[in-house]
């Protein structure tokens, strides 16, 4: 009753001041009063956000909610964001190809958990950035409900490049990926340190920010030059490592490396050195192969005679060691 008492009195003020002309405005107020006396914050309307057709822009689409409750509102979301919208110009961003796995959402830390099959790594960085980010800010739109949300990709979390789990949230992300000259670029990338038994390699799925005049082959040695960040992981490459030549040509990465690309570290295997960078550079998209070189010459075969000449593909075998 107070409420429709007060919604009386704001027309009749309306009224006097307005001419009947604005009756639309009226009307507007109205309900945006309605909206503010409503405790249900989905009664608004939201974003769901999909992928434009040229791959470089997210579009924001209104959608009312149905759901309520906290765990209805994420299944309505996970299941809008899997449905291709009626317009053709537009793609829903969690596509059957993305590899979804299951997802869950803990009410006290506020964070949404999102787990992935290895297909995730199958998208290219400025494709990946924009399923992402279209995930994110669809997610995290509800104030008090989902505040970060984390991405599990083949049992391993994405990073942050200072070694933490990456926790995202909308305000980390821009509806475009087109970036003018100077703008810094961010990209995915999966580099293979040595494991803790230093007999092997293990993964570190990271979050890398990058100047776009940078191939993005030269920011994943970088990285394996200057090491990993987290205790779990050991250096594999020399700091004093130097990359004199690099180039990509039809799926192939040749580089040449100088002398200190043969230094072991902490008497590990040199074949850790070689496929930490095999195995790095092919977990891009455009990379197939790696042919690596040492002042110009082909690298000979190892003692335990293991072929390093000509083009090395991806060594599953010395994952997890």
């Amino acid at each position: 009753m107070k409420m429709i008492k007060k919604i009386l009195v704001c027309l009749m003020v309306i009224a006097l001041v307005l001419p009947v002309s604005g009756c639309a405005n009226i009307r507007s107020i109205i309900e945006r009063m309605r909206s503010r006396d409503t405790d249900d914050d989905t009664a608004r309307g939201y974003y769901i956000y999909y992928i434009d057709e040229s791959m470089t822009h997210l579009v924001p689409t209104a959608y009312q909610f149905t759901a309520t409750s906290e765990e209805g509102i994420l299944a309505e979301c996970i299941e809008v964001l899997q449905t291709q919208p009626e317009k053709q110009s537009l793609t829903a961003p969690l596509t059957s190809e993305l590899g979804l796995k299951n997802y869950e959402y803990d009410t006290e830390s506020k964070i949404l958990s999102m787990y992935f099959d290895s297909n995730y790594n199958s998208f290219d960085p400025g494709q990946e950035i924009l399923v992402r980010a279209a995930i994110v800010k669809t997610t995290t739109q509800f104030k008090g409900i989902i505040d970060y949300v984390r991405f599990e990709i083949d049992g391993s979390w994405l990073m942050d490049s200072d070694g933490s789990i990456m926790l995202m949230k909308s305000s980390d992300f821009v509806e475009s990926v087109r970036n003018d000259e100077g703008e810094l670029l961010t990209a995915n990338i999966t580099l293979y340190y040595a494991s803790p038994t230093g007999q092997g390699l293990k993964a570190l799925r990271i979050k890398q920010k990058y100047n776009p005049s940078s191939a993005l082959e030269n920011v994943v040695l970088d990285a394996l030059i200057r090491g990993p960040v987290i205790e779990e992981y050991r250096a594999v490459l020399s700091k004093n490592t130097q990359i004199r030549e690099l180039e990509t040509v039809d799926g192939v990465c040749s580089i040449d490396f100088n002398k200190a690309f043969l230094e072991s570290v902490n008497g590990q295997d040199i074949i850790l050195n070689v496929y930490s960078v095999v195995n790095s550079l092919t977990s891009l998209p455009d990379i197939d192969y790696v042919r690596i070189t040492v002042n110009g010459e082909e690298l000979e075969d190892l003692e335990d005679g293991t072929r390093l000449s000509g083009n090395l593909e991806f060594n599953a075998g010395l994952v997890g060691k």
